[in-house]
């Protein structure tokens, strides 16, 4: 059990990839995090914040991942550059 169980009722009271009222993405939390440049990290975001993991040692290396990111921001640049053609 690495993700955290959430039945259909939760997911949706939560907004977390549309929001409940309108149906629309606009105003759920993935609508606010998503600043990814591919479809690719699109799916992978709206997957993380779908199954939120559960182990706090997997959770600390995915932020680590992402503080790597923030800390190096022409790096960052450049890879966004390189991933606009995927």
């Amino acid at each position: 059990k690495d993700f955290l169980q959430m039945d259909f009722a939760t997911k949706a009271s939560l907004d977390l990839v549309e929001n409940a009222r309108s149906g629309k993405k606009q105003g759920s939390l993935f609508w606010l995090l998503d600043e990814t440049k591919t479809a690719m990290g699109m799916r992978l975001l709206r997957s993380w914040i779908q199954r939120p993991l559960i182990d706090k040692d997997r959770i600390l290396e995915r932020q680590e991942v992402v503080q790597v990111f923030l800390d190096y921001f022409f790096e960052r640049s450049d890879l966004t550059e390189s991933l606009k053609g995927v």
